[in-house]
């Protein structure tokens, strides 16, 4: 059975959300960000990077958001994650996991995790002022260029891209609205304050959505 490794609040909710789509068979293990339990040896044997999501297979560990949605996509085909038969648009759902993890998750943890780049204080106060104009170009750039609609890929619905990285979760706070819609920003606020997910963001099952709000969340989520 795949065994996930994650913690409320984080891109782990992708891959979360992913398996729940596929229907797969999976254990849930919750990493306990707050005891730093992604630092202890133990975890650390299973992810020398200390973050989740990690997701242990029957052939080894899988690391990294875009790698175990592709790994999900390809074990469950009958569900349709992914454009599996058309290697271009597979390609161009990779461009856009790739850009929301290389490019806009990082743009966002500069306004709290400025010491991973810098020392000296002053450059994390530049960095954090930076946020909310980069975020805003980054959102203004996927709403233009990328976001097919009414799905992020177009008129079929794929895996859980639009929260493949941490956009849900802090985002909105930290992004200059210029050029950007407020229907997109709602990708990064609607769960944070209990509303229902509009498909074209996000599908759940509805009785899937209440029984699994606090799993993927957490209770200081909700």
């Amino acid at each position: 059975m795949l065994k996930l490794f994650y913690a409320p609040g984080t891109c782990s909710l992708a891959s979360h959300i992913a398996l729940e789509e596929a229907g797969a068979a999976y254990e849930a293990r919750r990493v306990d960000f707050a005891k730093a339990e992604q630092t202890t040896p133990e975890y650390l044997a299973i992810n020398p990077k200390g973050r989740v999501p990690a997701l242990v297979t029957d052939r080894g560990i899988l690391t990294e958001t875009p790698a175990i949605l592709a790994y999900v996509a390809q074990s469950f085909p009958e569900k349709r994650l992914a454009p599996l038969d058309d290697p271009f648009e597979f390609a161009r759902l990779q461009s856009f996991l790739s850009y929301l993890c290389s490019t806009v998750h990082v743009a966002h943890a500069h306004a709290r995790r400025g010491p991973r780049w810098a020392d000296d204080p002053a450059a994390h106060e530049a960095m954090k002022a930076k946020v909310p104009q980069n975020m805003g170009d980054c959102f203004a750039l996927i709403e233009s260029q990328i976001f097919a609609g009414p799905y992020v890929m177009g008129e079929t619905y794929r895996s859980p891209i639009p929260i493949s990285s941490r956009s849900p979760i802090g985002w909105r706070a930290t992004v200059s609205t210029r050029g950007v819609s407020q229907k997109f920003l709602t990708i990064a606020t609607a769960w944070w304050h209990g509303r229902p997910l509009p498909r074209y963001l996000l599908r759940y099952r509805p009785s899937a959505s209440a029984q699994n709000r606090s799993r993927f969340f957490g209770k200081h989520d909700a």
